[in-house]
């Protein structure tokens, strides 16, 4: 199926309005940008012509169709579906564009009934020839669309995708109660009972999803999706033996549709077939797939975790001329070339499109002997150098579970720069104490240059009470928090022991105290736990709980800093 060809450079014809000068003038920076392939900056300044002039139908049809390049095809749809609705309704072609999107979406039902629409309202058109071809690349499943006379059918289909949505929204039980619904009105509705199977995967009912992927085998043994997720659903049950004999039958596929080309890549993906997965991603890349930063994304990782390093260099390059915002091409570029250049045995990455810090720093949270990994120090100590905040939060929170002197250095160098903030020194002084590195510590901010003896006190001089929370913090919190969110409790109690000292109120009850402390860290990282429900973990009264919490408050000043860090005061601590 041909990309979208409706990005239109004409100027008069009598469905185009002539272009206002301040328009000419973004038209001709779109093109410059279009040429260089900069599809950030051409979609700014096509957005630019849209204000300019609000009015014109084919500046919408032109933004549609760089948000379709680009594999922003909902939101090509939107402006499609206002150019009919509301500007021009004459504009027939924009139906077209409409099921070209839709196809790529993986939606046929919706892709069909605008390529008919299409069909009917012009019938000698433009893109007649491309909209009979797109008729035979849409999923089998069109198929039974094309049967479906009876007004009820079509509405089963339409219900259909309506389930999908929230499947994909992770609105799993309100699916399930749908997809339950249709398979058995529809038993014979296999797309359906493939999503009824993933939803229960994702509520965690194993065997029924793989009850569901069977019934469809049983139907078509050779159906991909069902294939695919069963190998899924194996692993996921360490079903070893049972995903191999899976995994065998899928090798020997050859699939033409871009819709299972891509549901083979992810499997084989996820199912850690680097070989496989790289072969089916390169063909959709390599035959004029319409791209998009995560499909670029995962062809880079394939070819990464294959060898072929230099191609996926070349992905990661593309990225940006999509997703100019993006810091994840970036940091694997950068990664990368660091690990080659200093040779270290490079590691196999993983496919999400994200960046990994909290990924990395959570696992060492829970099996500490990956510290010496040399891609999670390189990845901290880019973090450092080229993320936000939060990044940079993640990374020193990582290195503390380095004990390499290079690791102490670079939080040391930390310290020392201007322009990080003082809530981050914060964190790299905690780093530091975590990872037992001699005090002074010296820090510079606004101008001024100090030296600090600890962050962390000296637990051998505080009372047991003081202890019995922090152990009850490390024991509750840890177990189900993140360690950022794990290090902000800490934070906390050690702040109220500062502020408070020597007048710190008695400690009769630890559990309560710490229950105070995971109510202001859900609260501070939007994660809100019911007052009741901390009662019943920490086997203390809502009282109890209501009092720390405002006495918390009250000396650390929460109430008008929750949802950020608190703010930096005074690092003694108390000598009792």
């Amino acid at each position: 199926m041909g990309k979208a060809k409706h990005l239109s450079t004409k100027k008069n014809n009598n469905k185009i309005i002539p272009m206002a000068l301040d328009a000419d003038f973004f038209f001709e920076r779109v093109l410059r940008h279009l040429d260089r392939n900069n599809y950030s900056k051409a979609l700014k300044y096509l957005w630019r012509i849209v204000d300019v002039e609000p009015n014109v139908p084919i500046h919408y049809c032109n933004l549609a169709g760089l948000l379709s390049e680009m594999g922003r095809f909902s939101e090509s749809n939107e402006l499609l579906l206002h150019v009919v609705e509301k500007l021009d309704p004459s504009l027939t072609e924009c139906y077209y564009f409409l099921a070209n999107n839709y196809a790529y979406l993986d939606e046929p039902e919706s892709s069909f009934k605008y390529i008919h629409r299409y069909l009917d309202a012009n019938p000698q058109g433009e893109y007649v020839e491309e909209a009979l071809e797109m008729l035979t690349y849409i999923s089998p499943e069109v198929d039974s669309i094309e049967e479906a006379t009876d007004e009820n059918e079509r509405e089963q289909f339409i219900l259909h995708y309506k389930a999908k949505a929230l499947l994909e929204e992770g609105k799993f039980y309100d699916a399930t109660t749908k997809l339950k619904s249709m398979v058995e009105n529809y038993p014979d509705f296999l797309a359906a009972r493939n999503n009824l199977a993933l939803a229960y995967f994702y509520q965690g009912n194993h065997l029924k999803a793989i009850e569901q992927a069977n019934l469809v085998l049983d139907k078509d043994q050779a159906n991909i999706h069902a294939l695919c997720n069963l190998a899924i659903f194996y692993q996921n049950l360490s079903y070893t033996a049972e995903m191999n004999n899976i995994l065998a039958m899928l090798r020997k596929i050859l699939p033409f549709q871009r819709e299972h080309l891509y549901k083979l890549a992810t499997t084989f993906a996820i199912l850690g077939d680097h070989r496989m997965a790289y072969q089916h991603l390169n063909q959709l890349i390599r035959n004029g797939e319409i791209l998009n930063s995560t499909l670029l994304h995962y062809g880079a990782v394939a070819a990464f975790n294959t060898g072929n390093y230099l191609v996926a260099e070349k992905w990661w390059e593309q990225i940006p001329k999509i997703d100019s915002d993006s810091e994840i091409a970036r940091f694997y570029l950068d990664t990368t070339r660091d690990l080659k250049e200093t040779g270290f045995v490079l590691p196999v990455y993983a496919y999400q499109y994200e960046l990994p810090f909290e990924q990395i720093v959570n696992s060492l949270k829970h099996n500490r002997k990956q510290e010496k990994n040399a891609f999670n120090f390189t990845a901290f100590t880019w973090g450092l150098k080229n993320g936000k905040d939060t990044i940079k939060e993640q990374a020193l929170l990582g290195l503390a579970f380095f004990d390499e002197a290079q690791a102490e250095l670079t939080l040391r160098d930390f310290l020392l720069d201007e322009d990080n903030s003082f809530l981050l020194k914060k964190k790299a002084l905690i780093a530091l104490n975590e990872m037992q590195a001699t005090p002074p510590y010296t820090v510079s901010t606004n101008g001024k240059t100090f030296q600090m003896e600890r962050q962390i006190p000296d637990f051998g001089i505080w009372k047991h009470s003081w202890l019995e929370v922090l152990q009850l913090i490390e024991d509750k919190i840890g177990a189900k928090y993140s360690i950022i969110e794990l290090y902000d409790a800490k934070i906390l109690w050690y702040d109220f022991l500062s502020e408070t000292y020597p007048q710190t109120p008695q400690v009769r009850k630890a559990a309560g105290w710490a229950a105070a402390i995971e109510y202001l860290v859900g609260k501070m990282h939007e994660k809100p736990m019911q007052i009741s429900r901390l009662a019943k973990k920490y086997d203390c009264t809502k009282q109890t709980i209501l009092k720390n919490i405002r006495h918390l408050e009250e000396v650390l000043q929460l109430t008008k800093k929750l949802g950020k860090l608190i703010n930096p005061i005074d690092f003694d601590f108390p000598n009792p």
